[in-house]
């Protein structure tokens, strides 16, 4: 696909550090910066379709985005295997513990944060037998504007302000499920806003 720069929507964990760390290398359980792009690298064996420039037609690589938040919020609700947020998923990455506590606080099935991303460089569409529809792979990408981040975690707010402050962060009111029916309204009341404030073009007689 052509190169050209997409922004859309993605989710991200949440460090101890307070900073956005991803699922896919090379930024799984990474930090991402601000203010940079991360860079896609494809991590498949040399010996069977990799490593490639990524994100590759036919491989698992790229930076994952959707540009409709709508799709996101479908594929974190509807296909968590083909999203990557299970219960097993964390019990892996974090350990019997962490597992613990995030079944505790009611976040088994939603990411830690859900926010803007702008993709540039060569794009994908989905890989077919990984990804739920609507996603997109991209050569980079950076954290957008707006950052919600899950109510169970609304003590990292100030740290995820300071470490990215280009962006404006919206800490969750309800958990779990909720949340994503809270983001959607959130979402839809803003872009009504937004259409409201637009000037009016005059129209010549």
């Amino acid at each position: 696909m052509n190169a050209r720069t997409l922004t859309g929507w993605r989710w991200w964990q949440v460090s101890e550090s307070g900073y956005l760390s991803g699922f896919h290398t090379p930024y799984a359980r990474a930090e991402w910066p601000s203010g940079a792009d991360v860079t896609a690298v494809c991590n498949q064996d040399a010996d069977s379709h990799g490593p490639q420039d990524a994100p590759w037609p036919d491989c698992e690589c790229g930076v994952r985005l959707m540009p409709e938040l709508a799709d996101l919020l479908a594929g974190i609700r509807n296909e968590p295997e083909r999203t990557g947020i299970t219960p097993h998923v964390w019990r892996v990455i974090g350990g019997a513990d962490y597992y613990e506590a995030r079944r505790r606080d009611g976040v088994l099935y939603v990411p830690d944060v859900i926010g803007e991303v702008v993709a540039s460089g060569r794009l994908e569409d989905a890989c077919p037998w990984d990804d739920p529809p609507g996603t997109m792979r991209a050569e980079h990408a950076r954290i957008g504007t707006r950052l919600y981040v899950s109510q169970h975690l609304w003590r990292y707010a100030p740290v995820l302000r300071a470490n990215y402050p280009h962006a404006r962060i919206r800490v969750g009111r309800r958990t779990g499920l909720a949340w994503l029916d809270e983001i959607r309204k959130t979402e839809a009341t803003t872009t009504k806003k937004r259409s409201k404030s637009k000037p009016k073009e005059r129209t010549q007689s």
